[in-house]
């Protein structure tokens, strides 16, 4: 973990109300310059979930779940009824278009 993400509270340890220590594990995942990502994650699976399906990974596998996970609530909040499958027909749409 870097020096500047000990420094700079969380995102997880911010929304929880919590001090910020160094060996936080939220804190490389969820930078403070994310913050309109990580409200839609807790909007759509829960801080309680959320710390439940990253204690579950791999070390190595965390970085790229916390990626989709980002990724999939961006999409949840960009479209409300079909999430990423609106996203997938879109660009299907634009295939078949082309």
């Amino acid at each position: 973990m870097s020096e500047e993400h000990r420094n700079v509270a969380c995102l997880s340890c911010r929304y929880q109300y919590r001090r910020h220590d160094g060996i936080c594990e939220f804190g490389q995942y969820f930078v403070s310059n994310r913050s309109m990502k990580f409200e839609n994650v807790c909007r759509l699976f829960g801080l309680a979930n959320l710390c439940r399906l990253i204690h579950c990974a791999k070390a190595y596998e965390r970085q790229i779940m916390v990626d989709s996970i980002l990724t999939e609530a961006n999409m949840w909040s960009n479209d409300s009824i079909y999430g990423a499958l609106g996203h997938v027909l879109t660009l299907n749409n634009q295939i078949q278009y082309v």
